[in-house]
């Protein structure tokens, strides 16, 4: 059994994986939100969530099946954690103004395997 996990790569399952309660995934996907800076800060600074989930690429990714299919996402209860500045609370003011997102190494990618939803081609 293999899962796809988008952009060509695929990850052939250890047979003990699906008898896991809960995987935890280790990776820079550099998966981003699909709005624009100031939305986003200004969604962040509000704690609206919600309108920021909405727009997340790996929520979409994962809802489309087209990464992660077959694995559910722990629930994200904090603001997108990419990229302060150094020591501050404050988002990126450096000449970049990079727009903030949940990335691999702030999500830690906490799955849960959904079992009924995973069928092996026999492959």
């Amino acid at each position: 059994m293999s899962t796809y996990l988008g952009l060509g790569l695929s990850l052939r399952a250890h047979p003990s994986i699906p008898r896991c309660s809960n995987i935890i995934w280790l990776a820079d996907t550099n998966y981003r939100i699909d709005l624009d800076n100031a939305s986003v800060r200004a969604y962040a600074e509000d704690d609206a969530l919600d309108m920021l989930l909405a727009a997340d690429q790996l929520s979409y990714a994962m809802t489309t099946g087209t990464a992660f299919s077959g694995y559910i996402e722990g629930q994200i209860l904090f603001r997108p954690t990419y990229r302060y500045d150094v020591g501050t609370d404050n988002y990126d003011t450096s000449e970049k103004m990079r727009t903030p997102a949940w990335t691999g190494s702030s999500r830690l990618f906490p799955f849960a395997y959904k079992h009924m939803l995973i069928e092996s081609s026999g492959a």
